[in-house]
């Protein structure tokens, strides 16, 4: 089939080399067909990328979801233990006053 197209080919003026008119029908079948199956590969093939990206994407999201969900419960964590180390300071703060108030009204 590729020989008769060039056959074809050949036999058409370079003027109308482009013209479909032109050229005979073994050509014209030859090139619709391949034209069609050229498109029908490049939709596949961009179909399946798309597929992929969009896998791709979701895995993406999915770790930073994970990832965000990490760093509220470790916040929430550190949120616990600063709450606690302040209440231990006020307490510690508490007792240190008293005894120096203790030890001011000794002085006196």
């Amino acid at each position: 089939m590729i020989k008769q197209a060039r056959a074809a080919l050949a036999a058409v003026r370079v003027y109308d080399m482009f013209s479909l008119a032109a050229m005979s029908p073994v050509l014209r079948g030859a090139m619709s067909e391949n034209v069609q199956s050229a498109v029908l590969d490049i939709l596949k093939k961009i179909q399946g990328e798309i597929a992929s990206f969009r896998s791709e994407t979701n895995q993406r999201f999915e770790r930073l979801e994970d990832l965000v969900r990490k760093q509220r419960r470790d916040t929430a964590g550190l949120l616990v233990m600063a709450k606690s180390l302040t209440a231990n300071f006020t307490e510690e703060l508490a007792v240190m006053e008293e005894r120096v108030a203790a030890l001011e009204a000794r002085g006196r």
